[in-house]
């Protein structure tokens, strides 16, 4: 009989990076999946080093250029998307935050 293994492993664990951050975000999935971000988020804060950005590419905030330039989402979903990461990422670690948005 074969048994399933449900443990997890991280990725702290398996590699012991001194340095672990992430790249970019998609502000415009966070802004719209909330409950799904936040999961996720939590999770990125638990295991990456403090002083993370999470980049959104947003080029822009001025809807005009963001039509002109076929950029998805509006400033709205933006802002919408910042607050999670700003809430969930500012915990801070000697003085320094987990994670922040970028722009």
């Amino acid at each position: 009989m074969v048994q399933r293994l449900s443990t997890r492993i991280s990725v702290r664990e398996v590699l012991d990076p001194d340095v672990l951050h992430i790249d970019n975000g998609n502000p415009i999935f966070i802004a719209r999946h909330e409950r799904e971000t936040r999961k996720a988020l939590e999770s990125i804060v638990r295991y990456d080093t403090c002083g993370d950005t999470i980049s959104f590419g947003v080029e822009s905030f001025d809807t005009r250029v963001r039509e002109l330039n076929n950029l998805g989402g509006s400033v709205e979903d933006i802002r919408r998307a910042i607050e999670p990461v700003n809430e969930i990422g500012g915990q801070r670690v000697d003085g320094i935050p987990k994670l922040l948005p970028e722009e």
